[in-house]
């Protein structure tokens, strides 16, 4: 009888330290950082050494590996087991997708990141390349303060939603004014409509509204309706925008190596949840605030005005 007894305990102690040892097996760290560029251009190199300075304190846990997708030792490094793999920009993020290795994406948009993973999918996580929509309509409050309305052009592959805009703006105490355009020949004719009755056009990241093509009378249309553009780029300021919010490759990579810092200190290994950038650059554009006869604060106080994240 005592030998039954010691049988049947045996089961029940081992699973008691396997449950035991669980939080521990599950929270392990990597040991190796295989930061993948979707290929060598200067954005995508500029992030990666940001990044690998950010880890260098790390050196002793950590190995840093940079490599590009398609070049040589790409394929190996992503294989290595205890890897987390940091696709920069969308190319690199579909080749990490068919890995099971956790995953930190950087300089991809939500929307496309979205697509590529699906919320049920575990490690998975990102530092969006895109701005909240609170960040771009608090960068028309402090621009111009005079703004009561401001008006957005929608694309089929719009990245946000009306009703998240519409929300946002009253947030923001402002009027949101939107078109949806359905084709290529729409976007002048609901710029006609739509720009007589706003204080300063949104532009949001779509192929239909902003592209080589469209970009020089988009500008143009605007300027003589002395309409002001509030852009998401520094070639849109360059291009004619009054003022642009957007991030760096630097600021970004900054931020993901604050976020691996972050996770190698804690007790339990842990990719946080997907978050839009926290460092940001505000852009103006001096000559199309003189010729549109706008004061426009400088970029040191738009940055204040915006938060303590801008502006590094």
């Amino acid at each position: 009888m005592n030998e039954l007894l010691k049988n049947l305990r045996l089961p029940w102690l081992l699973l008691l330290l396997v449950l035991q040892a669980w939080p521990s097996l599950g929270a392990a760290a990597p040991r190796q950082v295989v930061v993948v560029l979707s290929d060598a251009s200067a954005p995508y190199q500029e992030a990666a050494r940001t990044i690998r300075e950010g880890l260098e304190g790390e050196s002793a846990k950590l190995a840093i590996r940079v490599v590009v997708v398609g070049g040589a030792g790409a394929d190996e490094a992503m294989a290595q087991p205890d890897s987390l793999l940091v696709p920069l920009g969308a190319k690199a993020a579909q080749l990490a997708a068919k890995s099971n290795q956790p995953i930190f994406a950087a300089l991809v948009a939500r929307q496309s990141f979205e697509k590529l993973f699906p919320s049920t999918r575990h490690s998975i996580s990102a530092i969006y390349l895109d701005q909240p929509i609170s960040r771009h309509l608090q960068l028309v409050r402090v621009a111009q303060p005079r703004a009561r309305s401001v008006g957005v052009v929608l694309g089929p592959t719009q990245s946000v939603s009306q009703a998240e805009l519409a929300n946002a703006a009253s947030s923001a105490g402002l009027r949101l004014s939107a078109v949806a355009l359905s084709g290529d020949g729409d976007l002048f004719s609901s710029l006609q409509t739509l720009l007589p009755n706003v204080d300063a056009l949104l532009l949001f990241p779509d192929p239909l509204v902003v592209n080589r093509s469209s970009l020089q009378n988009l500008m143009l249309t605007t300027y003589r309706q002395r309409v002001p553009v509030v852009g998401y780029s520094q070639n849109l300021v360059d291009a004619g925008a009054l003022v642009a919010v957007y991030s760096t490759p630097q600021q970004i990579g900054q931020q993901v190596a604050e976020s691996i810092q972050r996770m190698l200190s804690a007790r339990h290994w842990e990719l946080p949840p997907p978050a839009y950038p926290k460092y940001f650059t505000i852009k103006t554009n001096s000559s199309v605030a003189r010729s549109l006869d706008i004061e426009v604060p400088s970029e040191a106080v738009l940055a204040q005005r915006m938060g303590a994240g801008a502006g590094l």
